[in-house]
């Protein structure tokens, strides 16, 4: 099993939008594999994005 970890200690980086890309490629090209992203920012940028959030913004 292969682990991946994107940090960047300063804000505004892109690190949830980079996470939803790499995740959501990842599973499009491996669709016989689980992919678990544990988003462990205060704001849930990763988990709004992977829900179905940010087409109108942060609500």
């Amino acid at each position: 099993m292969t682990s991946y970890a994107i940090w960047n200690n300063k804000g505004g980086t892109g690190k949830s939008t980079i996470t939803f890309h790499i995740a959501s490629r990842f599973a499009e090209k491996n669709p016989n594999r689980k992919v678990l992203v544990v988003d462990m920012c205060p704001q849930a940028n990763s988990s709004m994005l992977f829900l179905g959030g940010g087409n109108t913004g942060r609500d």
